[in-house]
């Protein structure tokens, strides 16, 4: 009841000021909420026998979900401005079009359970520093770090029938702890990636982050590679960075890294192990139209990723017999298939405008 009062007395006062109107206000104060509900999801790709767990707070319904949601409006354009932005796995590629020498080591970088990790009033600062650099300031900053501050601080929710408040770092599950944690890292690049605290920024080639995985191309000896794993280490107590490298074969996201013999990048597909096939069932009652297209955007997907026809086919092969299984008629996978081999995959890798639908 305290939480609810002061989120409505904040919205009734942030709507006297003409900072949100009447639809902003209902949209924030939350009348009927439901109970964050906390569980873990094994992670079975690290450890199959005994795995750790993900630990998520599910917000959806929740009293600060429309808080979480309301901010992250104002957050999300600061972290499309990172330098180390990468939007998806598109210009992920666009990044590995270079020519590298074989002395050069592929590396990964990921953060050890980083949204638990960081610490709460550190983002806060963290936030205000990237909000006082927005342009636009119709909505005033004070208030939109005061429903960060609740969304953050205030977090709670429901485990084995107990009740709990997130008292320190911030929850997997809600809207904008993504972008939370990207500005968290972003800050972090800014002071000791990108400046002159990097003694070992020119063995850097490029340096791109999707949230808390990293890919750079070490221009370097391995002995140096691992001090400076080792000094990343050491430049935040908070947090800490595991590292994966290689030569000429490295996985990232969904992309397996090679280099041929004359230092080229190349890219296939990659799939963790422990990856069931979970296709939508062609018996589903989801759009007839729906299930038609899928086969196409499940290839497509591939023609993207694989630089080569040969690996495309090796690839296209396996995701045939996935949609066999699950149903989907022999005719429709061989047309997507066929559609998708034929596509330049130049077009693949091109952003195109989203264009917005019809109102109905």
């Amino acid at each position: 009841m305290r939480l609810a009062e002061e989120i409505k007395s904040l919205m009734l006062y942030a709507n006297t000021q003409g900072w949100i109107d009447e639809d902003d206000k209902a949209f924030l104060t939350r009348e009927h909420p439901v109970i964050p509900a906390f569980y873990c999801i094994p992670k079975i790709h690290k450890n199959s026998v005994k795995p750790l767990g993900r630990p998520i707070v599910s917000a959806i319904g929740s009293m600060l979900e429309p808080l979480s949601i309301y901010t992250d409006v104002f957050v999300r354009p600061c972290v499309r401005k990172m330098k180390s932005f990468i939007q998806d796995r598109t210009v992920m590629i666009h990044h590995l079009n270079i020519q590298t020498s074989q002395q050069n080591i592929l590396v990964t970088f990921d953060v050890e359970a980083l949204y638990t990790s960081i610490p709460q009033t550190k983002c806060i600062n963290i936030l205000k520093k990237y909000l006082d650099k927005r342009s636009d300031g119709s909505t005033p900053n004070s208030f939109i770090q005061e429903c960060i501050c609740l969304a953050l601080t205030e977090y709670y929710f429901i485990y084995q029938g107990q009740f709990y408040q997130q008292i320190r770092d911030t929850s997997m599950g809600s809207t904008f702890a993504p972008d939370i944690v990207n500005l968290y890292l972003d800050n972090l690049e800014n002071l000791f990636i990108y400046n002159d605290n990097n003694k070992y920024r020119n063995h850097l080639a490029g340096w791109v982050r999707y949230i808390d995985d990293i890919l750079t191309i070490w221009r370097g000896s391995i002995a140096e590679l691992h001090d400076f794993h080792t000094w990343l280490n050491s430049v935040d107590t908070c947090i800490h960075f595991t590292m994966h490298y290689d030569t000429n074969n490295l996985a990232f996201l969904d992309l397996n890294i090679l280099r041929t013999g004359d230092g080229t990048i190349t890219t296939t597909l990659y799939r963790k192990p422990t990856i069931k096939n979970t296709l939508l069932n062609f018996s589903s009652f989801h759009p007839q139209a729906l299930k038609e297209n899928l086969p196409f955007g499940q290839f497509l997907r591939i023609r993207r990723n694989c630089t080569t026809l040969p690996e495309y086919d090796r690839h296209g092969k396996d995701r045939e017999n996935c949609l066999k299984t699950r149903g989907y008629p022999a005719a429709i996978i061989r047309k997507a298939r066929k559609t998708a081999r034929s596509t330049n995959r130049t077009y693949c890798l091109t952003k195109r405008a989203r264009v917005e639908p019809k109102k109905r």
